[in-house]
């Protein structure tokens, strides 16, 4: 006899806890400053809601595939796009806006494994990610404009 897997579900209501699966992301236009270190000049705020989404949709992994951050984005790691590579990752961001606009969409974040196995999962909140994807294609394309890189967070 098979054990059922519990779903778990992301809650935008409660704050996720240390250890879980539910990630919050970031981006940031960064410019080489005079003294040669790295200046943040804008940042936009990557929700767990829209985090995934950006990976469950394959935004992330075409910005990996077509090598336009370094080191190649993974969970956790904050990878730069250089300002050469700015402008190339906004075809991506726009056609997520329009691929994913008024569709409902689930995906499986983490699995646990054992007996009593545990499954987390987002339902995507279209609004919010519209908005974060917004947010983010004006940073690249300010990003762009100014010559500057863009730094991520995922």
């Amino acid at each position: 006899m098979g054990s059922a897997r519990r779903s778990v579900y992301y809650d935008p209501e409660r704050v996720p806890v240390d250890g879980s699966p539910f990630r919050t992301g970031g981006a940031a236009a960064v410019a080489l400053g005079a003294d040669g270190e790295l200046c943040t000049e804008a940042a936009v705020r990557i929700s767990p809601n829209s985090l995934h989404a950006l990976w469950g949709h394959g935004e992330i992994d075409a910005i990996a595939r077509d090598g336009l951050a370094e080191p190649s984005p993974a969970p956790g790691v904050t990878s730069l796009v250089s300002p050469a590579s700015v402008e190339a990752v906004l075809p991506i961001l726009y056609a997520a806006d329009r691929n994913t606009y008024g569709c409902r969409h689930e995906f499986v974040v983490a699995e646990s494994s054992g007996a009593s196995g545990v499954e987390y999962r987002v339902v995507v909140d279209n609004r919010e990610y519209q908005r974060t994807l917004a947010q983010l294609q004006f940073l690249f394309g300010q990003a762009a404009r100014h010559g500057h890189g863009v730094s991520l967070l995922l």
